[in-house]
């Protein structure tokens, strides 16, 4: 029996159905794996505006100098004692605060806020104290403040 006498017979064509299957499922594996990229046109981006600016408000830098009947002063958490009266901490204190609000170009206020029973004495040594550490703007707090 010779094999190419049954061949002959036969039609030989393509099958292209299972071609087509292929295909489809490759072209779905590309699209379903393929990132998307924006093209240059599409980033959002914002173009610098022309914004008016703003005035800088100067924070003052102020000492609140506490003066107890037991004649203690006391700023900002450090206390001196009554025995104390030229107060060489105090001024070094104040200068070191008023240095700073001069660096920081704004205004340096001291505030006095002595106890109602608290002797003159005292006030003036702190006033005194002020005066050597060149402190320009010195007010009394009010009374219950």
């Amino acid at each position: 029996m010779n094999l190419s006498e049954q061949y002959e017979d036969a039609k030989l064509e393509l099958q292209i159905s299972p071609l087509i299957d292929v295909v489809f499922l490759l072209l779905i594996y590309f699209i379903v794996t393929a990132q998307i990229v924006k093209k240059e046109g599409d980033i959002p981006f914002m173009l610098p505006a022309d914004v008016p600016t703003m005035e800088m408000i100067d924070i003052p830098v102020e000492a609140r100098i506490k003066i107890n009947p037991d004649e203690s002063v006391m700023v900002e958490g450090m206390t001196f004692g009554p025995s104390d009266r030229n107060l060489r901490g105090l001024v070094e204190h104040i200068v070191g605060l008023r240095v700073m609000a001069e660096r920081q170009h704004s205004p340096f206020f001291v505030t006095l806020d002595p106890n109602k029973d608290t002797k003159h004495r005292r006030i003036i040594d702190v006033m005194d104290a002020c005066a050597e550490a060149n402190v320009k703007n010195l007010t009394f707090a009010k009374r219950g403040s």
